[in-house]
């Protein structure tokens, strides 16, 4: 038996059942079933007695139960103990959706989890976040876009749909019900994000897919900020590629129309990134595994 195995069993115990301790401890039902599972292999006993509507735990069960809440908390107090002293901030990066979108809710339910922790948070387009990872300014990096760098490793951990965003007025709302086809919509005045952006990496892969260089459409403004940009298409500016996720509530406010122009295929990853190294604190590595698995 293991740690893992112990705190599966007692989050069980806790909670009631299989589902929500896989939640507690943010990880899948088919998880916690197999940790206790092995338990139950080992100690050629049942913990639990099951019936479609109530999970008991069973007396060996009890004494496994005791025996394991106490074997954690010596765990716990050593590992305060040992983590005592060490560096337990995270620098990260982040360019603007990840950043504005999902780091917010990430950083919250990683600290519900590790508590003090402490974050220095930087923000940047993604070029700029690969930048300052190479330059050792931050640790980890959150991006828009895909790399290909022998130093750096690059995991996914979030898709992210691409739309055309337009202002709300009668003549979008009738190209809108008529099913305009993408080339006519792109005769529209259109707004740029800038040059390292991943989402304007990302429009202009999807673009170049169907044949079209976003440089030979009518460019009225290239801007940094998504928040400018996504107000410049509210204003009546011109029309946009952005992400999904960064204009849900101005859409649902009905401020913004949207024309889908992918499908799965052309959603883009939203990566994690980090240096390779051998002697990653602690702290880190958690945050890094975290991150990788919450959004699936």
């Amino acid at each position: 038996m293991d740690f893992k195995e112990l705190s599966s069993f007692v989050a069980v115990v806790n909670y009631g059942n299989f589902s929500k301790a896989a939640e507690k401890l943010f990880v899948s039902q088919p998880t916690i079933s197999q940790h206790i599972k092995l338990l139950e292999d080992e100690l050629n006993t049942k913990l639990f007695k099951r019936s479609t509507k109530h999970l008991s735990v069973t007396n060996e069960g009890k004494i496994l139960y005791d025996f394991s809440v106490k074997v954690l908390k010596l765990k716990n107090d050593f590992n305060n103990k040992w983590d005592k002293g060490i560096d337990k901030t995270i620098k990260i990066g982040a360019s603007s959706i990840p950043s504005a979108y999902l780091l917010p809710e990430l950083i919250s339910k990683f600290k519900s989890k590790y508590p003090d922790v402490e974050f220095d948070i930087i923000q940047g387009d993604s070029l700029e976040v690969i930048d300052m990872l190479k330059e050792s300014v931050i640790e980890v990096g959150l991006i828009g876009m895909d790399i290909n760098d022998k130093k750096i490793i690059s995991k996914p951990f979030y898709k992210d749909k691409m739309v055309i965003i337009t202002p709300n007025n009668p003549h979008f709302k009738k190209l809108k019900d008529s099913k305009t086809d993408l080339k006519t919509l792109l005769t529209e005045n259109y707004i740029l994000r800038e040059e390292g952006s991943g989402t304007k990496a990302a429009g202009d892969e999807l673009l170049s897919s169907r044949g079209i260089d976003s440089n030979n459409l009518n460019i009225v403004a290239r801007v940094k900020s998504q928040e400018s940009l996504i107000n410049l298409v509210k204003n009546g500016i011109g029309i946009s590629i952005v992400s999904k996720i960064s204009i849900t509530q101005s859409e649902k406010d009905g401020e913004l129309l949207t024309f889908d122009i992918s499908n799965s295929a052309n959603d883009r990853n939203l990566n994690i990134i980090y240096i390779d190294q051998k002697n990653i604190k602690k702290v880190l590595k958690n945050f890094i595994s975290f991150t990788k698995s919450y959004f699936k």
